[in-house]
């Protein structure tokens, strides 16, 4: 009896392992010449002619069955050439579940203008693939690559020299560089989101400047009017995990040590100001340099305007915010948001002598790169 049922025991047993190996958690498709079906929405207002298509691929992010990431479950992301009537021009796009296409133009980054294709990137079949826009040379093929981080922001993700052997990656704060001999990693500030990068000149190309770019953290005693960085927590109204939150700090907020410090049960509390909010924080939240393994911090816009208080309980206005204002929101309490704008430009950064202060929620865009913004305010 046992020899008859066993056949069927095994194959029950190895069901689970066939179904796993079906499940594709991403679909990769190129194309050229053309426009596929699904890419219509982002990118048929500027395709005036499909033949005009140089080279493009589709990655479809079926989600981690296993760990089922929100950032990536059933996302679309796409890159094309498109020869345009002013030259080639390299357009992007991404849309997640939920959540309306984020379009980009990345023309920009091209380091030429001939000789180049849009591809996949995927050295090993377990590894995610990410974009790969190649230019072929007399001495090798020059590749950069591009990935997507959800419905966050693009990413610059690496520079490949084949005919140098050398591999850079981005691997967020750090950089690796690979070639025929060793194998190096270097902390690095530049943090090389697509959003907010001008040009492609920041990314090193060689082992040289990745190693100019790197830097260790100085971890001597802070001073007052030293920069720490917010390592996402709680700023405390006093120096206790028992005392009111003014609000939890998303990763890499500046904050100006006062030069106040107190003894806690296991680390010592430090007295930060954030714009004109001072508080307590413990120091195991802080650190002397931004850890872009991290998003940046979050950005909001305003859709209609609004005003601009000096503190949470909204007694002093500090200005009125004109419509479209972009600023970086640190904390969001009460029905308020904490935010900073720049001096300048946005950029992934916050701006540590921007303009800070506190407006109602209500009727803000918020995202975590510019072209999200966009992406929701083209929606409205």
């Amino acid at each position: 009896m046992f020899r008859r049922f066993f056949p069927l025991l095994v194959l029950l047993l190895m069901l689970p392992s066939a179904i796993a190996e079906e499940y594709i958690p991403y679909e990769v498709t190129p194309f050229s010449g053309f426009l596929p079906e699904q890419l219509q929405e982002p990118f048929a207002p500027i395709v005036q002619a499909e033949s005009n298509i140089l080279s493009g691929a589709i990655i479809q992010h079926n989600g981690d069955e296993a760990a089922d990431e929100p950032e990536h479950k059933d996302a679309c992301t796409a890159l094309m050439l498109y020869q345009a009537a002013d030259g080639p021009r390299l357009y992007a796009a991404a849309r997640t579940e939920g959540l309306p296409w984020q379009f980009n133009d990345f023309t920009r980054f091209l380091r030429d203008t001939e000789n180049m294709s849009v591809g996949i990137y995927r050295p090993k079949n377990t590894m995610v693939p990410v974009f790969s826009l190649d230019y072929a040379t007399p001495e090798g093929l020059l590749s950069d690559l591009f990935c997507f981080w959800g419905n966050r922001l693009w990413c610059m993700n690496g520079h490949i020299n084949e005919g140098q052997h050398i591999t850079i990656r981005n691997e967020m704060g750090m950089i690796s560089v690979r070639d025929s001999e060793s194998h190096e990693k270097f902390r690095c500030r530049d943090p090389f989101f697509l959003d907010y990068m001008p040009d492609l000149s920041a990314f090193p190309v060689s082992r040289a400047q990745a190693q100019a770019l790197s830097w260790l953290p100085d971890y001597a005693q802070p001073v007052a009017g030293t920069i720490l960085y917010c390592k996402g927590a709680n700023l405390r109204a006093a120096p206790t995990g028992k005392s009111d939150s003014l609000g939890q700090y998303a990763d890499n907020v500046p904050m100006i040590f006062t030069g106040e410090k107190q003894q806690g049960a296991n680390y010592p509390w430090v007295q930060v100001r954030i714009g004109s909010t001072v508080g307590w924080m413990s120091s195991n939240y802080t650190d002397d340099e931004p850890d872009w393994g991290f998003a940046p911090v979050p950005l909001g816009r305003t859709a209609e305007g609004c005003t601009l208080y000096d503190a949470p309980d909204c007694s002093q206005a500090v200005s009125q915010l004109a419509p479209g204002t972009t600023f970086h929101t640190l904390t969001e309490i009460n029905g308020l948001y904490h935010i900073c704008i720049p001096r300048g430009d946005i950029s992934c950064a916050v701006d540590s002598s921007g303009t800070y202060g506190y407006i109602l929620a209500s009727d803000i865009l918020t995202g975590f790169s510019p072209s999200a913004l966009d992406a929701l305010e083209n929606a409205r």
